[in-house]
């Protein structure tokens, strides 16, 4: 074993003591260093070939290796010298992006050397955070690991183009054949109930009367089977232990067929939508929410079947292996996590479901406004009034911490508001919201108002805390995550957890991100539900003042 018998500082202290566990930090910072690169999509440098390769090497070779890793044991120091050395570099790398950006310089030569400084800032961090004798050590114990992660990762990247023109129909006989099959599928339905169904299998579209939709190569289902097939394979792995195989294995073609049936009966219900009540009606207020809609309900499904079908279960019979006192302790088991899981997802849910009648039937043509916002706040009070007495159990004393490090990710959230229109990108998101809003009568808008920015500081925050700090973050930690103290969160759970927050947030990910993460650090540092709630209730207060008072509607 090889040990670095160094004085640690306080900080060393704080980070993961384990190797795997500063392994994911370091990607979690280098993740967010990347972001500052994305507007040099049109002026690509050194690094950014290599990104997706990269990216893919390094998940790899950390999850078949991990076992390996954990048995590496040392004192994981901070290097400061190198992160020192990291920061200019990386400032450096900034000051040059800004450069990019302005067009002060955009010739190759600079773009070159601006790869140059960028690769050294990643050698250098990740030296800093991971000592060189843990990385020798690291690559000697994983053997030929790293250079089956590195192929692993070339070959996605190779991958990628012949992958994407799947998506393109005329280049793609496959991406053809899917996209024609949909179309036919569809037109069979359709045929059930419109007699006058017209359709040009040349362009694939299809309609009656005045309303035509084209079923082009998005609407083939390559992206919803896509989703499928990844939330099964994320799912399966996440409970292995808990389900058989390759029983198991079964419902996964179950769940993409179904998904592409739905599929076709969403673009059926499309085009019946639109000669009914016109083409507005059938695109804004159904066509852009049916399609998660059906993948929400294949994907609960998928779930449901999994854990309640005993012939799928570890612990359900049908084998014989498991003995009556396993099998006994197993559904306790099951019973108890059973029992607290839906206080803690219901509410979520509730807002999910909630939101998805009040945009298929409440939504404003062209502005994305929400008439029955209200159902949402509606919704979440019910399902947390109904779980009230398993709520209790939670901390929910706050103090000084919380609202001040909301009011920090207030000042992230908004950052780009300030840094945009000093790099020539505009500041204020457009958004149809706000003309919806002045051609309400006035009582009615300031309902709205009231209802919105109330459950933006109450429910929301309460639901979306419980759903990911109370529930995911812990639960990738224990099966009876109910007994996961607060404190004792990992770096792993967090940053999965973060990743699930982030996503939600659409097109402002990574900034969603980011506070998932502070707000997950509150609740670890102070061992208090309510810390991390007063946290996030007061980064919403305080989003709710910003876009009420500067009109920035695109931030809700």
């Amino acid at each position: 074993m090889i040990t670095d018998n160094t004085h640690t500082t306080r900080l060393d202290s704080l980070l993961p003591h384990h190797l795997v566990g500063r392994l994911y930090l370091l990607a979690g910072i280098l993740s967010l260093e990347l972001m500052v690169r994305w507007p040099l999509a049109a002026h690509p440098d050194l690094t950014q070939a290599a990104t997706v390769p990269a990216i893919v090497a390094y998940a790899l070779f950390l999850g078949l290796g991990q076992s390996r890793i954990r048995e590496i044991k040392g004192n994981l120091r901070i290097g400061w010298a190198l992160f020192w050395a990291h920061s200019v570099c990386y400032s450096a790398y900034a000051a040059g992006t800004l450069a990019v950006l302005r067009g002060i310089r955009t010739d190759p030569l600079f773009l070159f050397g601006l790869g140059c400084v960028h690769l050294a800032a990643v050698v250098l961090l990740g030296l800093a955070w991971v000592p060189a004798w843990a990385w020798a050590e690291m690559f000697r114990r994983t053997g030929a690991l790293g250079a089956w992660a590195c192929a692993g990762g070339l070959a996605a990247w190779l991958a990628r183009a012949p992958l994407l023109k799947v998506w393109d129909w005329t280049s793609s006989w496959p991406g053809r054949w899917l996209q024609g099959v949909t179309y036919s599928s569809v037109r069979t339905v359709l045929g059930w109930w419109l007699p006058d169904v017209t359709g040009n299998a040349a362009n694939f579209t299809i309609g009656s009367g005045q309303f035509v939709a084209q079923v082009n190569e998005v609407c083939s289902g390559v992206e919803g089977l896509g989703l499928v097939l990844v939330f099964t394979g994320v799912w399966l792995w996440f409970f292995r232990r808990e389900i058989r195989f390759p029983r198991a294995l079964v419902l996964v073609p179950v769940a993409l067929g179904t998904m592409w049936a739905l599929n076709v009966v969403r673009i059926a219900a499309l085009v019946m939508v639109g000669v009914r009540w016109g083409g507005e009606a059938a695109v804004y207020g159904f066509h852009s929410e049916a399609g998660w809609i059906a993948f929400t309900a294949v994907a609960l499904g998928f779930s449901l079947a999994m854990l309640r079908i005993p012939w799928m279960r570890r612990d359900g019979g049908g084998s014989g292996v498991v003995s009556s006192e396993a099998s006994q302790a197993g559904g306790a088991q099951f019973a108890g996590e059973a029992a607290a899981t839906p206080a803690y997802l219901v509410p979520f849910l509730a807002i999910i479901a909630a939101s998805y009648v009040s945009r298929l039937v409440g939504t404003s043509a062209g502005t994305g406004f929400e008439q029955l916002y209200g159902l949402r706040f509606v919704a979440a009070g019910v399902a947390l009034w109904i779980y009230r007495s398993e709520l209790k159990k939670l901390d929910w004393r706050f103090g000084w911490v919380g609202p001040a490090v909301g009011a920090g990710v207030f000042c992230v959230w908004i950052a780009p508001e300030f840094w945009g229109p000093w790099v020539g990108m505009h500041g204020v998101a457009a958004s149809g919201l706000g003309a919806a809003l002045v051609a309400l009568p006035a009582w009615e808008r300031l309902g709205w108002l009231v209802v919105r920015v109330t459950a933006a500081v109450f429910t929301v925050p309460i639901a979306e805390e419980l759903a990911f700090r109370g529930y995911l973050a812990r639960r990738l930690m224990n099966r009876e995550f109910d007994q996961v103290a607060f404190r004792a969160l990992g770096a792993v759970s967090i940053a999965v957890s973060s990743i699930a927050f982030g996503a939600m947030h659409g097109a402002q990910w990574a900034v969603g991100i980011a506070a998932g993460v502070a707000y997950a650090l509150v609740v670890k540092r102070t061992g208090r539900f309510g810390e991390a709630l007063a946290a996030h209730a007061t980064s919403n207060l305080l989003l709710a003042a910003w876009v009420l008072g500067r009109g920035d509607w695109g931030m809700w």
